[in-house]
């Protein structure tokens, strides 16, 4: 599924050509290198260069499954590839165990599923498209 998606997306809605995380071949030594590049053509224009940086704390946890189901379906994602999508991100349940001690189980209701192939494109998809 990973391949094929990634695929689509990367050909179909064009993944943003700066984002360097998560993608294959875009690794992040060249994300360094193309901000000193932009930085240095900048100020070879005589232009002010100021930077803004993000840290996205527990960055996967939030990912809200309505917002990443309609950009996706939004992309053209249909029918039974998009029921596919749909039942890997809703209904998702957990819990903890330590030293034969079990929580109770919980609902998962925000997040990609991390570890998994799928997480980072999600991901990507949902910070890096706007819902149509």
């Amino acid at each position: 599924m990973y391949n094929r998606f990634y695929e689509y997306i990367s050909v179909e809605c064009s993944l943003y050509k700066f984002h360097f995380g998560f993608r294959k071949y875009h690794y992040r030594a060249l994300s360094l290198i193309a901000v000193t590049d932009e930085i240095y053509q900048q100020r070879d224009n005589s232009n002010i260069v100021m930077g803004i940086y993000c840290d996205l704390q527990k960055a996967f946890d939030n990912v809200n499954h309505s917002i990443l189901l309609s950009k996706i379906y939004n992309y053209g994602t249909r029918g039974t590839v998009f029921n596919w999508f749909k039942n890997y991100l809703i209904n998702r349940k957990q819990y903890v165990a330590i030293d034969n001690v079990s929580s109770t189980v919980s609902n998962i209701d925000y997040g990609v599923p991390q570890g998994s192939v799928l997480g980072p494109l999600l991901f990507l998809i949902y910070i890096r498209y706007p819902i149509l």
